[in-house]
């Protein structure tokens, strides 16, 4: 049951990426043509992937993780520790905390992979000078 699922999945993002392709290189060709620049599409596409990956990297981080509270109540638990005999596990504290990724994963996914179908397309369309 997971297999299908991670398929579908990596399917939509793959397309959505593809998506995002077909639309970034088309309007590089439009921009292009219409402003005549000296750069090409090619180019364009490049620095496109590149600014993707990064973009998809930081939608990918998120936030999550320990929030100040919990670390509040952990620097605490163990400063009670010292000053009595009763033992505050950290394990007690942290059991509460659940780490929780608030980032874009799909986003950042997408455009990634984007950023990777650009530069591969530079590659291989580029010519050489």
């Amino acid at each position: 049951m997971c297999p299908k699922i991670c398929l579908e999945r990596t399917g939509l993002i793959l397309v959505g990426a593809f998506v995002v392709v077909i639309i970034f290189y088309t309007l590089n060709f439009i921009i292009v043509t219409y402003f005549s620049l000296t750069i090409s599409i090619h180019d364009l596409a490049f620095i496109e992937g590149i600014f993707f990956i990064l973009l998809g990297i930081s939608f990918l981080l998120g936030s999550g993780g320990l929030s100040p509270a919990t670390l509040k109540e952990l620097f605490f638990a163990s400063a009670a520790d010292v000053v009595t005999d009763e033992s505050y596990a950290p394990s007690d504290i942290l059991r509460r905390e659940v780490w929780k990724s608030r980032g874009k994963q799909k986003l950042g996914l997408i455009l990634v992979f984007s950023g990777i179908i650009l530069i591969v397309l530079y590659f291989l369309l580029a010519r050489s000078y």
